[in-house]
């Protein structure tokens, strides 16, 4: 199965965000074993604009 991470999720599992890290680390312990194949969504990176 593959599965569309959202970046948000990625973040939710790194910084232990409750309720949302107890799913968002099974998806990410399902990849591990290889259970699923994940891809991410990033923003767009901000290219030659100026603050």
């Amino acid at each position: 199965m593959r599965v569309l991470l959202d970046t948000n999720v990625i973040l939710d599992s790194m910084l232990q965000r409750p309720p949302w890290h107890v799913d968002a680390d099974a998806v990410l312990l399902a990849a591990s074993n290889g259970e699923v194949s994940c891809a991410a969504t990033a923003p767009p990176a901000a290219v030659g604009q100026q603050p």
